[in-house]
């Protein structure tokens, strides 16, 4: 029961650690920084060459779309160090918890065995 109470503790922390904080952020992103319609229209040229095509090769848009992950990238190494300290968090408390009861059940056998020997 307990394990069930600390799991679906832990999976709403991770989801409102997400849903606060790294979606929010994501909506906020504006994905035309520092993107031009030159830089599109840069990248179709190069792809297509000097005569136009009906599809455009993904590579000249792979690079485009390189730079925007980058930008991401600390925003998910954020997200990921908030779940972390989270999981320590409740390993901390596990670790302190199963202490207690350890150290309750030493308390428990010493005091059988004084009542018992007395």
């Amino acid at each position: 029961m307990k394990r069930c109470r600390l799991l679906s503790y832990l999976v709403g922390r991770e989801y409102t650690i997400f849903r606060s904080i790294f979606v929010k952020i994501l909506e906020e992103v504006d994905p035309c920084v520092d993107l031009t319609d030159d830089d599109i229209q840069t990248a179709i040229q190069n792809a297509t060459g000097p005569r136009s095509a009906l599809f455009v090769p993904e590579v000249p848009f792979e690079v485009l779309i390189r730079r925007h992950i980058a930008r991401l990238l600390d925003l998910s190494v954020q997200c990921a160090r908030f779940v972390y300290d989270e999981l320590v968090k409740v390993r901390i408390h596990i670790n302190l918890h199963a202490f207690i009861i350890k150290y309750s059940v030493k308390m428990l056998i010493s005091l059988l065995f004084k009542i018992v020997c007395d």
